[in-house]
């Protein structure tokens, strides 16, 4: 089967980015965590997340953040936009349930918060369920569709 939580699968997976390493992220929403794909076969580690999910495959994937819906750095609820920097590697997610967007830069195991309201809303310093991200690199800003 496709759908569900093991390490072949995906849940409600939206959005995906690449970078130039040869890896793809897809936001596996549904399972709250964030897939990287390998171009070819590698182990399969978790490097973040809440340790709900330990497991190991040669063919797959690594699962390098997860967590069930809550507030901190490393649990996420319902990721959906992803986008890279590719000149540095941070990857950033839209958080989305958490109204936040958090950035992991690379080979780390913790997010950090870098865009987050005061509590959800449509005022100038809150965000409302963030979901579309992109990374330019050529102004070094991220644009977050809110």
């Amino acid at each position: 089967s496709i759908t569900g939580s093991a390490s072949n699968q995906l849940h409600t997976p939206y959005y995906l980015t690449s970078n130039s390493r040869d890896s793809v992220y897809i936001g596996d929403s549904d399972n709250h965590r964030v897939q990287k794909y390998l171009k070819g076969p590698s182990s399969v580690t978790q490097r973040a997340g809440s340790n709900e999910l330990n497991y190991s495959n040669k063919d797959y994937a690594t699962c390098i953040y997860s967590g069930s819906s809550a507030s901190s750095n490393n649990r996420l609820d319902h990721p959906y936009g992803i986008a890279c920097d590719s000149n540095t590697g941070t990857l950033y997610m839209a958080d989305t349930n958490n109204n936040r967007i958090i950035s992991y830069a690379s080979d780390t195991s913790f997010g950090s918060v870098v865009a987050q309201g005061n509590g959800e809303g449509a005022g100038s310093t809150q965000l409302s369920d963030p979901r579309g991200i992109c990374f330019d690199s050529s102004s070094n800003s991220l644009v977050i569709a809110n």
